[in-house]
């Protein structure tokens, strides 16, 4: 996780002119230009800082924002919030360019990109990050590691006036699927109710309820382990929840996909370090540690199987006017019957 950097010309309230913040963790984008807009105006920030997203964005405007002189401030400060620069016209783009390298010194431009995917072959984005490594700042947030996750949330912990262990952080990031905003959310909860402040892996268990991707891992255990009537229960509550049969699908067929995936490794002779190197579970290293765990004595020509199965379930969601949830019914019962025939031979 970077955002050192910008940490310190926080604490030391010494700002770049311009800071290009985006990448695939959106959170962490978020996070540290909610900081800067706020850190670089401090007072009188109704005159002083001006904030564009594409509904209200137009060239005049930004101009005459950027040429804004401090109002009892020492300087101002622009937010521009996912502007796609693929999406201005040429004369556009040339004039956006040049207003991003000709704002006054008493400006901080925070060009953020929270929702706008990076494009690695775009020229123009090449340009942006040229243009904000010439005038400014470049930050790109790649996905937190594990362990980046763990030292994270124990920040937040301290910053809560608690604590958490390994074991728990382990679990909280495991039971949020990695998704920092609602972490930093149950954070707060846990701290608040853990005695002493001391966050464990029981107060995880206790009060942060289960996401989707947990819910399906259980289902896909209760499927190859053969306990179908523990299936059942699990989609009815899924069902119960509103959640849609499409993404419950989706999330099951990449569970039984890191199952694959770990099963080939394991017969192969390989194990943890080859499958983070070949596929991204940058930040979800927690699923290797399962794949490999419950993939044990699950061949991978079983696996090749079921993902036959969960590509024709796919088709029938997309094409059939069956019930949905009967559809999944179904696929819960093959793959049930898939596995007792392999067990039998």
């Amino acid at each position: 996780m970077s955002g050192h950097q910008i940490e310190t010309q926080i604490r030391k309230k010494e700002f770049a002119p311009l800071y290009l913040l985006y990448g695939e963790e959106s959170y962490l984008s978020l996070h540290y230009a909610r900081a800067l807009f706020a850190a670089a105006v401090p007072t009188m920030r109704e005159f002083n800082q001006h904030h564009f997203t594409t509904d209200n964005f137009s060239l005049e405007a930004f101009a005459a924002a950027i040429e804004h002189l401090p109002m009892m401030a020492e300087r101002t400060c622009v937010l521009l919030q996912d502007l796609d620069p693929d999406a201005f016209s040429p004369t556009e783009w040339k004039t956006y360019q040049k207003l991003l390298s000709t704002a006054s010194p008493d400006c901080v431009l925070l060009l953020l990109f929270a929702h706008v995917p990076y494009n690695r072959k775009s020229a123009r984005w090449k340009a942006l990050i040229a243009l904000a490594k010439k005038q400014g700042q470049e930050e790109r947030f790649s996905i937190p590691t594990h362990r980046d996750l763990e030292r994270w949330l124990g920040k937040c912990a301290k910053a809560a006036q608690a604590s958490i262990t390994v074991e728990a952080a382990g679990a909280l990031i495991e039971a949020c699927a990695s998704d920092m905003e609602r972490m930093r959310l149950e954070i707060e909860k846990l701290a608040a109710y853990a005695p002493d402040g001391k966050i464990d892996k029981q107060t995880v268990a206790e009060l942060v309820p289960q996401t989707v991707e947990n819910s399906i891992y259980d289902l896909s255990r209760a499927v190859t382990a053969g306990r179908l009537p523990e299936a059942f229960r699990i989609l009815d509550q899924l069902a119960e929840q509103k959640e849609e049969p499409v993404v419950v699908l989706s999330a099951l067929s990449q569970t039984f996909v890191d199952l694959y995936r770990a099963a080939v490794a394991l017969e192969a002779g390989e194990g943890p370090a080859v499958l983070a190197a070949d596929f991204p579970y940058r930040g979800k290293e927690f699923r290797i540690r399962n794949a490999l765990r419950e993939c044990r004595g699950t061949s991978p020509v079983y696996l090749r199987q079921a993902l036959a199965l969960l590509l024709q379930a796919d088709g029938n969601l997309k094409s059939n006017h069956t019930d949905s949830w009967l559809i999944l019914e179904r696929l819960c019962l093959a793959l049930h019957q898939l596995k007792a025939r392999g067990n039998a031979d």
